[in-house]
C-alpha cells in the first residue's frame, strides 16, 4: 500500500512552515524526521481527518510560558474510536521557537495529536497536513490508515408526543376536555333548576 503522503511532501510542508517563521525561530524549532504518514499515524495517540469548527483561548502552557489555542474539529475518520467533535490544543507562537501551530476555521486537516496531561496536543513537528488538494489515490490510502468513523453525537431528548384524539399520549388530555364539557353541561342544567326551587 502506498503511504498517504510521500515522505518528500511532508518534508516540503515542514520546510514551507519553517520558511514562514521568523529567522530567529528557524534555529530554535527543529523537527526530527517524520517518516511516512503511516509511521506518523502509528506513533500518534490520535490521528484524524477533521474540519476546524471553532477556536478558543486555552490559557498559558506552564512549561513554555506561551499561550495555547484550543481547536474544535469535526471528525470524519480517525485512527481509533473518538467522538464526532475533538478538541486539540496547540501553542500560539506561529511555528516559532516553541514549534507552535495554527489551524484556520473551516480548514480540513490530517491532524496528528499526542496526549499530554489528559488533553490532546499538536505542534509543527507532529506531521499535520492540509487535506485540500490531495489526490484521490492518497485519500483512499488515508481511509485505510484511519479506519474508524466517529461516534455519532447523542440525539436530543425526544419531545413529548402531541395531544391526539386518536388515543395514546393524547388520551389524558381528551379525558380532561370531556370531563370539563360534562361539568359545564351539568352546571347549565342545575343552576336554573336551583333558581326555580329557591323560595321567594
Amino acid at each position: 500500500m502506498h503511504s498517504f503522503l510521500p515522505r518528500g511532501l511532508i518534508a516540503a510542508a515542514l520546510a514551507t512552515a519553517t520558511l514562514l517563521a521568523p529567522v530567529a525561530a528557524v534555529h530554535a524549532c527543529s523537527c526530527a524526521a517524520l517518516g511516512t504518514t503511516a509511521d506518523v499515524v502509528a506513533a500518534a495517540d490520535l490521528a484524524f481527518v477533521g474540519t476546524v469548527a471553532g477556536t478558543a483561548p486555552g490559557g498559558e502552557d506552564p512549561m513554555m510560558g506561551v499561550p495555547l489555542v484550543r481547536y474544535a474539529f469535526e471528525v470524519e475518520r480517525a485512527s481509533q474510536v473518538t467522538p464526532a467533535v475533538v478538541e486539540v490544543a496547540a501553542l500560539d507562537d506561529g511555528g516559532g521557537a516553541s514549534c507552535g501551530f495554527t489551524f484556520g476555521v473551516g480548514e480540513r486537516w490530517l491532524v496528528v495529536a499526542t496526549s499530554e496531561g489528559g488533553s490532546l496536543r499538536s505542534n509543527l513537528c507532529s506531521g499535520n497536513v492540509p487535506v485540500e488538494g490531495i489526490g484521490e489515490a492518497e485519500i483512499a490510502d488515508l481511509v485505510d490508515l484511519l479506519p474508524v468513523e466517529p461516534e455519532p453525537t447523542s440525539p436530543p431528548p425526544a419531545a413529548a408526543p402531541a395531544a391526539s384524539p386518536s388515543g395514546g399520549a393524547g388520551m389524558p388530555l381528551l379525558a380532561v376536555l370531556v370531563g370539563l364539557a360534562a361539568t359545564g353541561a351539568l352546571i347549565a342544567v342545575m343552576v336554573p333548576a336551583l333558581r326555580r326551587g329557591r323560595p321567594r
